[in-house]
C-alpha cells in the first residue's frame, strides 16, 4: 500500500498514526484470513484421516513409548476388547507364544531404522485364541525426524492360512481314505535320509 502527496509535509503526525493503525488493522485481517484458511484445510485433513482410521481394517496408534492412544472399532471387534481396555496399554498384551523374543527384537529394529515393518504376526485375542494377521507398523516422525507415534494396521489372514493348510493336506493325503499318500511318503523318506546323512 503506497500513499503519497504532491504537497511537502502534507502528512502530519496524526495522519501518520492513523495510516499506521489502518495498515496494522489490514495486516491483522489478512493474517486472520490466512490463518482461517489453514485451519479449515487442517480440519478437512483431520476429518479425512479420521474416516480413513475408522475403516474396516483394524488399526491402532501408539505414542513414542508404544502405549496405545487410539484404536479403531475394527481392531476392538477383531481382538474382542473395548477401547477403554486397550487405551494406555502396550500392544505386547496381544503377544502370542508363536514368535520368539528375537522376532520382536528384529521387528522393532526394522521399525526404528527403516521407518516401517511388514509381515505376518500372531496375536492373542481376549478369548485367548491366537489369530494370524498381516501387519504393517509405521513410525510417524516430526519435522526434525524424531519418532512421535507408531501406526499399526492389521489384516486377518486366518482364511488364507486355513485354505493353505487344506491344500497341503489334499496334496499329501488320499481324498477317499484320508491316509498319507505316496508324495508324503517320499517327502518323509527324503527328510529321514538327509537327517541320517547329517
Amino acid at each position: 500500500l503506497v500513499l503519497y502527496s504532491n504537497e511537502v509535509n502534507f502528512f502530519d503526525n496524526e495522519v501518520e498514526i492513523l495510516f499506521n493503525n489502518m495498515i496494522h488493522d489490514m495486516t491483522h485481517s489478512l493474517e486472520k484470513m490466512s490463518y482461517e484458511k489453514v485451519r479449515i484445510e487442517q480440519e478437512q485433513e483431520l476429518k479425512i484421516a479420521s474416516y480413513a482410521f475408522e475403516s474396516n481394517e483394524p488399526m491402532i496408534i501408539t505414542n513414542q513409548s508404544a502405549l496405545i492412544i487410539k484404536a479403531n472399532h475394527a481392531f476392538c471387534d477383531k481382538m474382542g476388547y473395548s477401547k477403554d481396555e486397550v487405551i494406555g496399554k502396550n500392544p505386547n498384551m496381544f503377544r502370542s507364544k508363536h514368535h520368539k523374543k528375537e522376532f520382536y527384537e528384529q521387528m522393532w529394529q526394522n521399525i526404528n531404522t527403516q521407518g516401517s515393518w511388514s509381515g505376518e504376526i500372531y496375536n492373542v485375542m481376549k478369548n485367548k485364541k491366537s489369530v494370524p494377521l498381516r501387519s504393517t507398523i509405521t513410525a510417524i516422525k516430526d519435522s526434525n525426524g524424531l519418532i512421535t507415534h507408531y501406526l499399526a494396521q492389521y489384516l486377518d489372514i486366518s482364511e488364507q492360512i486355513d485354505k493353505q493348510k487344506m491344500l497341503e493336506h489334499q496334496a499329501t493325503h488320499d481324498n477317499l481314505t484320508g491316509l498319507p499318500n505316496r508324495l508324503l511318503l517320499i517327502d518323509r523318506i527324503e527328510r529321514a535320509l538327509t537327517k541320517i546323512q547329517r
